[in-house]
């Protein structure tokens, strides 16, 4: 009847709208893609062509394709449809949610691009995952009696979380049956009375009523319709189950499992990948004059080695690379974005670490000390694009206190030279106060290996000669278990004679903002892994601050 209907009105919206339904339960992307094709010509204006038509993308991998057509069909959608498919703060756990502190939207446009699995590609392929549900869910559970959209109802809210079930499963029962409950519960506790309950519902219009049960991996969620109107609900059992002893409410179920995992996700990125190895470091930005602002700018220095097939006696690897660094923000967000690609990749940038040869490569971001971030560090080989590689932390700004003089992080370097002005420098180091520094890519170091620990003491109190004069006590202990640095720092005894380096000495710099760096000897060290804590104390005010970094050694 539909395929009459449009052929008879070429612009019958509902006439397509059941036969990309009809076409979507048997999976006939072929014929949505005709259906697509033949609306977007019609009712051009209309967004659900361009909604089904990202589908169809989507669901063969054309995510370039499927990021315009999702874009066009935001475009034409109403605003209230348009928030419905953005809004994330469904797929996060509710305290995360409830704290944000910003508005939804603004939050769920920030939390895409975070899901995105790899920024170097041009396409969000999580946000277009969830565009590609959200589209399905609408097309299929919509509940026209009651007139809920389809990603209003629990079916839609299952199918957008967490994607199509591991399998599906259709059954009458009649009232006087036992329900799928009863059998669950007579299985589980062994208890037969369960079968004797009767599905019975009050005000229901049928004597027979459909069930459908989702499995997603040992997990099985019941839905029923009680008035055969397709409006599927999650299954919650009667009173009278209570007088059994204890019941499983589905209802109750689904928002603790909502809480413990959000959403699943079953996004690939073609082609292989290997890891790459990065440390950043947080300072706040070269030439901080000690006034803060919420205006203000912190620097993230991003030392990052990424593989490479070999390492030649001199010349370069001819290794076709593209290689990126991001900074996101809960509310900024992506403040701070950078691509390269690469061609040839020099030798006296490769180094060896764990066996494994990784180019070296040094970048650094700035961005507002106002917001938390996440930094992603990613490559791609070139020009298939066959290997690629990511790594993502959280990063926190460095905020100023008032009891306490301000330090950076300890930034791991194994070469630190004063900068020779006029000269370029290669792209395993930076410059930074008139210093030149190769950071290392990896807390992974040699024994006898040079290892420099370059840091910056903020908020310093010069004398009326314009010097800051501050101690500083150096400790590296054996990292026996794992700990946050917070907590270590916290229970650390300063004066710790079990310490495998415990050094104690004076030094001083112009102005309240003082670069320094320290040379570990580590020739007399054992095989390990060590946290390496340095203490920073004003002799103005006594004001202390520390900061600590994890290291491994190795011969």
């Amino acid at each position: 009847f539909a395929q009459q209907a449009l052929y008879s009105d070429p612009l019958s919206h509902p006439a397509y709208v059941k036969l990309f339904r009809y076409a979507a339960e048997r999976e006939q992307i072929e014929r949505m893609d005709s259906l697509a094709t033949r609306l977007q010509k019609a009712i051009p204006e209309s967004p659900y062509g361009w909604l089904m038509m990202g589908y169809v993308n989507a669901a063969r991998r054309e995510f370039e394709s499927a990021e315009s057509n999702f874009q066009i069909a935001m475009e034409r959608s109403a605003p209230s449809t348009r928030r419905a498919y953005i809004d994330a703060t469904s797929l996060i756990k509710q305290d995360v949610a409830g704290n944000a502190g910003i508005d939804s939207l603004i939050y769920s446009q920030n939390y895409w691009i975070r899901q995105d699995p790899l920024h170097l590609t041009s396409a969000n392929e999580r946000r277009i995952e969830h565009f590609a549900r959200h589209t399905y869910a609408d097309m299929m559970f919509a509940d026209h009696y009651e007139d809920w959209p389809g990603w209003a109802t629990d079916r839609g809210k299952f199918f957008i979380r967490y994607g199509p079930p591991d399998h599906i499963q259709r059954e009458i029962r009649r009232e006087d049956e036992p329900s799928f409950y009863d059998d669950r519960m007579a299985e589980l506790t062994g208890d037969r009375r369960y079968l004797t309950q009767r599905i019975v519902r009050k005000g229901a219009a049928k004597t027979e009523f459909r069930f459908e049960y989702w499995l997603y991996d040992k997990t099985i969620w019941y839905f029923y319709d009680s008035w055969w109107t397709d409006t599927y609900i999650l299954y919650s059992p009667p009173s009278r189950a209570f007088e059994l002893g204890p019941i499983i409410d589905d209802e109750i179920e689904a928002h603790n499992w909502a809480f413990r995992e959000p959403f699943r996700s079953a996004v690939t990125i073609p082609g292989a990948q290997l890891p790459l190895t990065y440390v950043a470091s947080r300072f706040r930005r070269e030439g901080f004059d000690g006034t803060f602002e919420e205006s203000d700018t912190m620097d993230v220095v991003v030392a990052r080695g990424v593989p490479v097939p070999y390492r030649p006696r001199s010349g370069s690897v001819n290794s076709p690379v593209r290689i990126g660094a991001f900074l996101t923000g809960f509310r900024n967000g992506m403040v701070a974005r950078t691509v390269e690609e690469f061609q040839n990749r020099e030798a006296a940038d490769i180094t060896e670490i764990d066996n494994t040869l990784f180019w070296r490569h040094v970048k650094t971001l700035s961005a507002p000390a106002n917001d938390s971030y996440q930094l992603s560090v990613e490559y791609q080989t070139l020009p298939k694009e066959a290997i690629w590689g990511v790594q993502r932390e959280n990063i926190e700004p460095l905020e100023p206190t008032s009891d306490s003089p301000g330090m950076s992080d300890l930034l791991l370097a194994t070469t630190i030279d004063d900068a020779v002005p006029g000269l370029s420098i290669p792209l395993r180091m930076f410059k930074r106060y008139d210093l030149e520094i190769v950071p290392a890519p990896d807390s992974l170091f040699e024994i006898g290996a040079p290892l420099y620990v370059y840091f910056e003491a903020y908020d310093m109190s010069p004398d009326p000669t314009g010097l800051s004069s501050f101690s500083i006590e150096t400790v590296l202990v054996s990292s026996v278990k794992k700990t946050g640095i917070a907590a270590f720092l916290e229970k650390l005894d300063w004066k710790n004679n079990d310490a495998a380096v415990s050094v104690l000495f004076d030094a001083e710099g112009p102005g309240s903002t003082v670069p320094y760096y320290i040379l570990l000897d580590t020739d007399n060290l054992e095989t390990g892994d060590y946290t390496i804590a340095i203490r920073i104390t004003d002799k103005q005010t006594g004001r202390t601050m520390s900061r600590a970094r994890t290291i491994s050694l190795r011969r």
